[in-house]
């Protein structure tokens, strides 16, 4: 896994074929990854005092292998005496690659290494590589850092545990009794699923039927027969029953487009369109309408279909803004029902699911907005989010200063940003303290994938029942404003396939109270008390221009509007819904009374009369919401 390159005090060969006589101590090296046609390849050694540098450097560098790299990064730490931090000495150099330095440096504090030198040399092949180059150049510093430290230890953690995003368990101390029976019971759990998964698989169809029905009986003898009107099932039943989106917007009356958004980084993108009103068919699939754009994005762990799923038409925010006049279209995340492609990796694996919230807000967001401009021709579009689609949308607006000229206003339906946590409390304290857990728990690819196989053998009545059991232990969603044939129709859709690093990404959220990008040190302390610590680099949302308005429930447990609105500008304007809690402002009862409103009056007001109305209106506006 590393060599050490020769030097006179060694005496050794190198396993590498380099040998140099001009550096006293032995010096570890990294094997060499490759990525889209760059290369990267780490070094690492004692270095005494900071008057060793120039030597050490101009004796690396000159290494035949390293001499035509395009970047070399380095940082060290010296520590003579632990007891007198006067002496100590810090350094960090990025070699034309903006802030590795810096992350090197920060990487070496988390390993609290003493009297050593970290270069991390890099070979640009074209490609950029984006967020992904901070992962190999850790991998490669890590790799020659163990090797520096300890070299037996090191072939056993390297060999075992893959080193760029390896989770951290827990210190015992940190953990009650409780939390660790908690884990147990929770691996335990998981096999066992694991284990009916592959047998349910290996099932004949007409057993698995017997089993729906079977549990179709049990439900109807323990709670009754259903008093509801037949024109009713069966609407419920041809929602609960319909395939794709398209299948959902027929049974309305709704014609749709499909279409597909390459992302810079290679994801294949599947997004819906409704570009006419009801009965209406639109004559020049994938052209301009001429009308004003609005773009809707679900949240974590669904697809476009939420948005379709409702018992009644006059409750789904889409068909409404349709029938408004409104060209509406409607996004998928990267790995979800509908973007389950890649040019690069293929779903089986791991590497198709390593993205978080970052990749949304780098890619997924932005590249959608600039298609659906293409297409219609529009200058710019409303941005419709709901939970986790309103977070990808603080997130890329905030480092995309120029996406903010193309959206006019940014509508969050319970908006996520910073939540305080779960309301169980073992799974809150556990993920807090160990986000990385999760991939213990669920590996590192799609999470909750099991859950397609429930609905398959589970009566829907009882899965709805399963279901609300689950997000009153988690969350402390009673849904009362969600009616039971709604749930039954829309639960079978609220599930989509999503990556369990842009879960575990959540969970770093809450642990540090702060909207943050991913944090790819997880060997970092749960709790960083320290002035001059490392602080994960944050999303600098109040750097938004695009005007905001947020609408959530005052019932729902993951929004803490005042902590959310010290983050964001100014002009933003909240306004709460009474009663409402998460899911209530997507499927609700009265939706179409509380919600869909104010929506339209918020499309109205910014896209068609901001330029009559002065800033203090607009200023009067928000004290106004805020009240």
């Amino acid at each position: 896994m590393f060599s050490i390159v020769a030097t006179e005090h060694s005496g050794e060969n190198s396993a590498s074929g380099e040998e140099s006589t001009q550096w006293e101590h032995p010096i570890f090296s990294s094997d060499t990854i490759k990525d889209r046609k760059s290369a990267f390849l780490a070094h690492a050694s004692v270095l005494p005092t900071a008057s060793l540098l120039p030597k050490f450097i101009d004796h690396v560098t000159s290494l035949p292998r390293l001499k035509r790299a395009t970047h070399c990064m380095y940082a060290y730490r010296i520590i003579p005496h632990k007891a007198d931090p006067s002496q100590w000495v810090f350094g960090k150099h990025d070699g034309g690659e903006r802030g590795s330095g810096e992350r090197l440096l920060r990487l070496l504090d988390q390993l609290q290494c003493e009297n050593v030198i970290v270069v991390v040399s890099r070979w640009y092949g074209g490609v950029p590589l984006g967020s992904d180059r901070w992962k190999r150049i850790s991998t490669v510093a890590k790799e020659a850092l163990a090797a520096e430290q300890n070299e037996e230890q090191a072939l056993i953690h390297l060999y075992f545990t893959p080193p760029p995003i390896m989770p951290s368990v827990p210190l015992l101390g940190r953990l009650s009794f409780r939390d660790y029976a908690a884990v147990i019971f929770g691996f335990t759990f998981l096999a066992f699923e694991s284990v009916l998964h592959a047998i349910i698989l290996c099932l004949p169809k007409p057993v698995i039927n017997w089993f729906y029905r079977r549990s179709r009986t049990l439900f109807i003898k323990f709670t009754g027969p259903t008093k509801e009107r037949s024109d009713e099932k069966k609407k419920v039943d041809a929602i609960l029953n319909a395939r794709d989106f398209g299948e959902l917007c027929g049974i309305y009356g709704y014609t749709h487009e499909e279409h597909v958004v390459l992302t810079k980084d290679g994801y294949l993108l599947g997004i819906h369109r409704l570009p006419s009103k009801q009965g209406e068919k639109k004559r020049n699939p994938g052209s301009s309408t001429g009308k004003p754009v609005v773009y809707l994005h679900h949240g974590l762990l669904m697809n476009s279909e939420v948005w379709v799923c409702l018992t009644d038409a006059e409750r789904s925010l889409p068909f409404v803004l349709a029938e408004q006049g409104y060209d509406v279209w409607l996004g998928n995340n990267r790995g979800n029902k509908y973007s389950k492609k890649s040019l690069h990796h293929g779903p089986n694996s791991a590497k198709f699911w390593d993205y978080s919230i970052d990749d949304f807000a780098w890619h997924d967001i932005p590249d959608t907005i600039n298609y659906i401009l293409e297409v219609t021709g529009a200058e710019k579009l409303s941005y419709i989010g709901f939970s986790q689609g309103t977070a990808q949308a603080f997130a890329a607006l905030s480092i995309h200063p120029q996406l903010n000229e193309k959206v006019n206003v940014f509508i969050a339906l319970a908006p996520a940003m910073s939540p305080p946590g779960l309301a169980a409390p073992i799974v809150d304290g556990l993920m807090k303290a160990s986000p990385t857990l999760l991939f213990l728990f669920f590996g590192r690819k799609s999470i909750l994938s099991s859950a397609t196989m429930w609905q398959s053998i589970v009566y829907p009545p009882i899965f709805a029942r399963m279901i609300d059991k689950s997000l009153i232990w988690l969350f402390n969603w009673h849904s009362e404003n969600i009616s039971v044939n709604q749930k039954i129709a829309a639960y079978a859709h609220l599930y989509s396939f999503a990556s369990v690093k842009s879960v575990v990404h959540w969970f770093q959220i809450m642990r540090n109270a702060a909207f943050q990008m991913y944090d790819d040190d997880v060997l970092s302390p749960v709790v960083r008390t320290s002035v001059s610590s490392y602080r994960p680099v944050r999303f600098p949302t109040r750097n938004i221009v695009t005007p905001i308005v947020l609408l959530y429930g005052d019932r729902d447990s993951l929004v803490h509007i005042e902590t959310m609105l010290a983050q964001l500008p100014e002009h933003t304007v909240a306004k709460p819904l009474r009663t409402y809690e998460h899911l209530d402002i997507l499927w609700g009862q009265n939706v179409h009374k509380d919600v869909i409103p104010e929506v339209l009056q918020s499309l109205e007001f910014y896209y068609k009369g901001r330029d009559d109305v002065s800033d203090k209106d607009i200023a009067s506006e928000t004290v106004v919401s805020l009240s």
